[in-house]
């Protein structure tokens, strides 16, 4: 039989690209990064069917979800000029900007891409424990599920 192949959570990151930037930067020292889609349902029953439902798809939404550390790298307090830091994030959910996010790994198995929002954004400072931070980017438009360039 052969063996099963886990893929490991830590080499999946989110990346965001803003208008005018050439590449996607990391973004900041996370914890944990989440992809969700959801599609809405019409229910509808009649006597041609004998009452048993049926279902027609509705509308979709998607999101990248990620939870962070709040980490500051040098005495100045400026981030690391390689990751997108959780101060820069607090700024996009002010703005409303459009960007792009992508959550894949390395070698593009995992992909998941599309324009967004950044719709959420909260940080917690627990006295006994280091600064958090919780993002939401919300998708616009159907989301990109593999990687284009091997497909």
């Amino acid at each position: 039989m052969d063996e099963e192949v886990y893929i490991d959570g830590d080499t999946v990151v989110t990346s965001i690209k803003r208008a005018g930037d050439t590449g996607y930067t990391v973004v900041g020292c996370s914890t944990g990064d989440n992809f969700n889609v959801s599609r809405t349902t019409t229910k509808t029953a009649n006597k041609c069917n004998y009452g048993w439902s049926s279902t027609s798809k509705g509308s979709a939404t998607w999101e990248v979800t990620q939870t962070g550390e709040a980490i500051i790298v040098d005495e100045e307090g400026n981030p690391a000029p390689s990751r997108f830091s959780f101060q820069q994030l607090l700024k996009l959910s002010i703005t409303g900007e459009i960007f792009s996010v992508k959550m894949a790994n390395e070698d593009g198995s995992i992909y998941r891409e599309g324009n967004c929002r950044l719709t959420s954004y909260q940080e917690a400072a627990p006295v006994d424990g280091h600064m958090t931070y919780n993002a939401t980017f919300e998708g616009i438009g159907e989301p990109i599920v593999e990687n284009p360039e091997t497909t």
